[in-house]
């Protein structure tokens, strides 16, 4: 074998190589090199896998003069290769896999070989290219198969990982059609049921990816953990969290900035929305210091920007985290100085020996120990701890000044004492306004309960004695309308008018004050009354009525 030799071979890249035979075919094989490793003094042969792929093709016009200097005997070449015709040959490399190491590489090989070579473009080569990408195809890896190890499966949670893992999928076992052709496969990794709510989805039928990803977010947005970040629910979530402490500063904004992007550009949200939910997390004096730094107007609600607050936050997150490493750094020194500190022995002047319970001598009993610093910290940790309304940075500072003040000594009620001594200094208020019209007022712990009816505090007007004696004596009554008037059902006076109208004096001292008078009322207007309250009873009434009648008791 000899003669011209045609090679796509780089320095260590394995190549297609082109060799014309003495038979006046040329011979393409693709090979790679085994190479040997040393591992720990071993000599390790480590073989690639390749393959080889014999097309033999007879001399043409464009290979004569070649397979003259090759070989005299053309008539013979011609007539072999018009017998053998074109013979193609797929074998495997050492160790018998099917999947080469670069699964499209012999196709970007053999698409550079023809740019370069355009002369040797003749119809047979063409039919070589083919052949060769076809071969590169055919070892390409398949798509997981539902059911099996590592493909995904979609029981209507999590639609959004579902969807990204099936993408991911497509794209990763060398696939070059478009998402589109994959549409009817998407069904076959669902559940039974599942699998027919998908087909009626929009987009399904049309073959479009992207209607079709829609539809299936929309559809099962309600149990997808991913799109749960980016609701309204979870942002107030996160600012309940940072109001009891739960959450630094730096988590609280993190969250806040993540949801952000994606809902404001689906339109789920304004920066009015988004600033008045961060802002109903924030103590008061935060809240003040932010509308003085970031120039709202309370009055006009557009003037809310996220953008302009998001420059105000940053400086309280890097404000929290120095204060933060301070905190850090002050307590390892701390516990570095007590580690290296000489011990200190006190003198106890009692005697060594003491009457022992039975009236003998014996040793004196040993006073019981303080306990371990460590042991001591936790306590006051856990004492902490059941101090709402405090963020990690304020729980670190009132630990160094209990730590300070105690000198890690005392038991747990004198923790509690110095604590509620430097609490004020650190704990922050609750909110006294809503930040949101709409929001719904919540009950405070700081703030007590108030009753509107005798406005004594302890108890709601569910619970308020007076009104209930004022009740049984015929002074006030619930209207039709809901509201609270004087008198009875079948004698009503006024409504209650509200707190501005009535002097200052309280819902109790009006209606004793404004009772209404007692005059007749016909039995019509009386009866009418009753039904219209009591309804059905007044009708079983009218009915027990009649019976009697009819009978004679009457």
């Amino acid at each position: 074998m000899a003669a011209r030799t045609l090679s796509y071979n780089g320095a260590s890249t394995p190549g297609v190589i082109f060799r014309r035979t003495r038979d006046g075919m040329y011979t393409c094989h693709r090979h790679e090199r085994q190479h040997r490793l040393r591992k720990r003094g071993r000599k390790v042969s480590h073989y690639h896998e390749h393959i080889h792929i014999h097309v033999h093709i007879p001399a043409t016009e464009h290979n004569t003069e070649e397979a003259t200097e090759a070989d005299h005997s053309t008539d013979t070449t011609e007539a072999e290769a018009k017998a053998n015709g074109r013979r193609t040959e797929t074998h495997k490399g050492l160790n018998g896999t099917e999947a080469n190491n670069g699964t499209d590489t012999s196709g970007k090989m053999t698409d550079r070989y023809q740019t370069e070579h355009e002369g040797w473009a003749t119809p047979r080569l063409q039919m070589l290219i083919e052949v060769i990408k076809a071969v590169a195809e055919a070892n390409r890896p398949i798509m997981l198969q539902p059911l099996t190890a590592g493909a995904p499966s979609f029981n209507g949670r999590n639609v959004t990982k579902i969807l990204q893992n099936f993408e991911r999928m497509v794209k990763t076992y060398g696939s070059k059609q478009p998402l589109d052709s994959f549409i009817e496969e998407l069904p076959d990794y669902c559940t039974n049921d599942i699998a027919e709510e998908v087909r009626l989805l929009k987009g399904y039928s049309e073959g479009n990816w992207k209607v079709f990803r829609q539809s299936m977010e929309t559809r099962y947005a309600l149990r997808d953990s991913e799109q749960a970040k980016y609701s309204i629910t979870y942002l107030r979530t996160a600012a309940d969290e940072y109001k009891q402490g739960i959450l630094t500063m730096r988590d609280y904004y993190t969250r806040y900035s993540i949801a952000a992007g994606k809902m404001k550009r689906k339109g789920l949200i304004t920066d009015q929305e988004l600033v008045t939910l961060f802002n109903s997390g924030l103590s008061k004096e935060q809240q003040i210091e932010a509308v003085k730094k970031t120039q709202v107007d309370r009055n006009d609600p557009s003037s809310l920007n996220w953008d302009s607050m998001v420059d105000v936050v940053e400086k309280w997150v890097s404000y929290e985290d120095a204060l933060a490493a301070m905190l850090g750094s002050a307590e390892a020194a701390e516990s570095q100085s007590m580690a290296a500190a000489p011990k200190q022995v006190s003198w106890d002047p009692q005697p060594r020996r003491a009457l022992a319970p039975s009236g003998g001598y014996g040793p004196a009993p040993n006073p019981a120990s303080a306990a371990p610093r460590w042991d001591y910290e936790a306590m006051v940790d856990d004492v902490i701890e059941k101090f709402g309304n405090l963020s990690l940075a304020n729980k670190r500072a009132v630990k160094s000044r209990v730590m300070e003040i105690t000198q890690g000594e005392g038991d747990r009620m004198t923790v509690v004492n110095v604590i509620n001594t430097v609490l004020p200094e650190f704990k922050s208020t609750a909110l006294e306004i809503p930040s949101s019209p709409y929001q719904r007022r919540e009950m405070r712990p700081d703030r007590p309960l108030v009753c509107y009816y005798c406005s004594m505090e302890g108890h709601t007007v569910q619970f308020c004695g007076d009104l209930v004696i004022d009740r049984s004596q015929g002074l006030v009554h619930k209207g039709e309308d809901g509201m609270r008037r004087t008198g009875t059902v079948t004698n009503p006076g006024r409504t209650i008018p509200l707190y501005r109208q009535r002097e200052g004096a309280t819902e109790k001292d009006w209606v004793r004050a404004n009772q209404p008078s007692i005059h007749g009322t016909s039995s019509g207007k009386v009866y009418a009354s009753y039904r219209r309250w009591y309804g059905e009873v007044a009708k079983e009434l009218e009915e027990a009525e009649v019976i009697k009648w009819h009978d004679g008791v009457m």
